[in-house]
């Protein structure tokens, strides 16, 4: 196809591109180069004239290496022509090709350059020249020597370094979030250190290698470095090696990792450990000397083979010796002869056994030939191994001492026969009040048994005059049989005490275990005293309680002695409280399970005073005897109720004042404190308010016992 000619204008627009082209390419800072078919070079940008000169297009491409001063960078010598990356582009017009050269400007200096070169086809697609675009690497191939000698240089001296030395980078997840470090370098002291090469520790995670170390203060330190850039230094027992040993150590942030630094100071610690304990060595042994000589005992020290070799000057002034006489064993003379075979013996056994030496023994006195008993120990002194390096011992005047203990010791061998003669008259005494107690039980048993039978006939006879069945009696007659019947159970009442008291001294009350419903039970106790508080004109109230309904709730105890302590509490507080007043039956229990902690019996009667509240839990005992006369009783109730409570395992208790009501409390839990469970009470002033009163009369005594 023939080229379509080109209008004049269009002419004129070429010239203005190419004008245009070669000062763009003249602004390249790359070198830019271009040759026709035939090998002539057409063309250097001003960077390539800055480093060849004007191009020669009367030279072929066989003298380019020679006038532009071309070198092989890998023989020094001039490049090849075949090499050169326009002859190369012509030669192999397909490719693009890429070849690195030297150029030698005119004053001599050498330019590192890469050029890529490729050929030139014209409009029919036949080649019509050749281009090559090189750059100037001269700067960055200094400064790649530089870093391969720099990175030489450091792998010298990481590898000559006499510390252990790695470098860790951090590993972060999607959120930059800290959650490990890996080895990125380590020198061959770094993996000796932790029994590994350092093939085997680069690319290997921090937990990987110590696995359930990540919340290790030693982790927490790399992490603590990263975030502040701060270096850190430590002194530590590694907890990393086998061995025990001890690790100085500087931890250095470098970009996103840290830099350690580590060296193994167990030997310099040892050395200077020793050093630390021979300084305290001597200064112990000026104290110890100083010390020594101001003392009134006389000090030595021994060798750990037994040989004296130090003595302060006590010991001198009182034997008289010298030095050399009695270094090693010359101290023989000095010792008693009834006392030098069992001084040497312990001596001997001491420190042949490592065991504390203590003897007494007679020390004879230079100055007047007496020989006066002394007391004598010594310990062994060990070094931090635990080898024994001294002995250090005293001798302790005690002759004062002895003699009056000897005389102490004839004085208690005198007063334990006085001691064991009155022993025996008390055993003696101790037996007869036992038998006589004994005696007492059966008596009281009997008697009761032989009472008993003939009050229940009057009991029984008195009930069946009193039906008047035949209508034989009249009004007064049934009063008077009433009368008789009301005091057989009132005695009967009295005998069932008395028999309960002494089966408690006796401790023959035996006990029918089973699960009970505290709560219930004072349900039927409170229903059970309802009459007798109506007729006496107070109010008897059961707060309540909704106990769940498991196994839990129950209490283990004896459901029938449980009983007869609540109708005694509840009949007393009725007994003792004014008209008009208030008794409150509680039950206290755990929130959550349900069991019962305690049962409270308050009233706001006339109160009991702090100093009669322990006597009124004594047999036969009342607050004073007023109260047996104003509301009679025998002083038996509580007593029994206190022993049957502890019989079970439980505590009874009291909380009172005068005047101001009195709690009674039985307390399921022993461990538990006495609280006063009660609110703040208006005590009535009447009947007998501000008198003294008394519990110890029990419910069966006021109500009777069936018969």
């Amino acid at each position: 196809m023939a080229r379509p000619a080109t209008p004049p204008d269009a002419e004129g627009g070429t010239d203005h591109e190419l004008q245009f082209l070669r000062v763009v390419l003249d602004n390249i800072s790359d070198i830019v180069s271009a040759c026709d078919a035939s090998g002539k070079l057409i063309l250097f940008n001003q960077a390539g004239r800055a480093v060849y000169g004007a191009p020669d297009a009367t030279l072929d491409s066989g003298e380019w290496t020679r006038q532009y001063r071309i070198v092989d960078p890998a023989t020094g010598g001039p490049f090849p022509t075949e090499r050169l990356p326009l002859v190369r582009a012509l030669a192999r017009p397909d490719e693009l090709h890429m070849v690195k050269y030297v150029a030698v400007t005119a004053t001599g200096e050498r330019v590192s350059l890469v050029g890529h070169s490729r050929a030139i086809r014209g409009p029919g697609g036949d080649v019509i020249g050749a281009v090559n675009v090189a750059r100037d690497v001269t700067a960055s191939e200094r400064a790649a020597m530089l870093t391969r000698e720099s990175e030489a240089r450091y792998r010298m001296a990481r590898d000559a370094a006499l510390d252990a030395f790695m470098v860790l980078d951090a590993v972060r997840d999607a959120d930059g979030a800290l959650v490990d470090l890996v080895y990125r370098d380590v020198n061959e002291r770094g993996a000796h250190m932790l029994g590994k090469t350092p093939a085997d520790l680069i690319g290997v995670r921090f937990t990987e290698l110590f696995p359930g170390m990540r919340e290790s203060i030693h982790f927490q330190t790399y992490v603590r470095v990263l975030e502040t850039g701060v270096m850190e230094e430590h002194e530590f027992l590694s907890p990393f090696l086998a061995k025990e040993t001890w690790i100085h150590r500087k931890i250095l942030r470098l970009d996103d990792g840290v830099i350690i630094n580590a060296r193994d100071i167990t030997e310099a610690r040892r050395l200077r450990d020793q050093q630390a304990d021979m300084q305290r060595i001597e200064a112990a042994e000026i104290q110890f000397r100083t010390l020594a000589e101001t003392i009134p005992q006389i000090v030595w020290t021994s060798q750990p083979d037994g040989h004296l070799d130090y003595y302060n000057q006590r010991w001198f002034d009182y034997t008289g010796m010298t030095l050399e006489e009695t270094m090693g064993w010359g101290w023989a003379p000095v010792i008693h002869p009834d006392d030098l075979t069992t001084c040497i013996e312990r001596w001997t056994r001491s420190f042949t056994t490592d065991v504390p030496y203590e003897v007494e023994y007679r020390f004879r006195r230079a100055s007047d030939g007496a020989y006066r008993w002394h007391l004598g120990r010594a310990l062994p002194v060990r070094d931090a191994a635990g080898n024994i390096i001294k002995w250090f011992g005293t001798c302790t005047d005690i002759h004062e001492q002895k003699e009056a203990r000897t005389e102490l010791e004839l004085r208690v061998v005198a007063r334990t026969s006085e001691l064991m003669a009155a022993k025996e008259v008390a055993e003696r005494a101790r037996e007869d009040a036992e038998a006589a107690n004994r005696a007492k039980s059966d008596f009281l048993s009997r008697m009761s048994h032989e009472l008993r039978t003939p009050l229940n006939a009057i009991i029984g006879f008195a009930g069946v005059l009193q039906r008047n069945k035949r209508g034989v009696l009249d009004e007064t007659s049934l009063t008077h049989i009433e009368r008789i019947r009301a005091n057989g159970r009132h005695l009967l009442g009295l005998i069932n005490n008395v028999l309960d008291l002494a089966k408690v001294e006796a401790g023959h009350v035996e006990l029918t275990w089973s699960l009970v419903s505290v709560d219930a039970l004072a349900q039927d106790v409170c229903a059970t005293c309802s009459d007798s508080a109506h007729e006496a004109g107070v109010q008897l109230k059961l707060l309540p309680h909704a106990l769940p309904a498991t196994p839990s709730s129950l209490l283990r105890a004896d459901e029938t002695k449980l009983r007869q302590v609540l109708l005694n509490l509840v009949g007393n507080a009725i007994k003792f409280t004014p008209r008009g007043g208030e008794i409150t039956v509680a039950l206290q229990a755990d929130p959550v399970s349900g069991y019962p902690l305690q049962l409270d019996v308050t009233d706001s009667g006339i109160g009991i005073p702090l100093a009669a509240q322990e006597r009124v839990f004594e047999a036969f005992e009342q607050a004073d005897s007023s109260t047996t006369s104003r509301y009679g009783g025998t002083g038996l109730g509580l007593s029994i109720s206190r022993a049957l409570c502890e019989t079970m395992g439980f505590r009874l208790t009291l909380v009172s004042a005068a005047h101001m009501g009195s709690t009674f409390s039985v307390m399921f839990d022993r461990r538990a404190p006495v609280r006063d469970p009660r609110p703040p009470l208006q005590v009535p002033r009447s009947q007998g308010a501000h008198e003294p009163s008394s519990y110890g009369h029990d419910l069966l005594t006021e109500l009777g016992r069936p018969s």
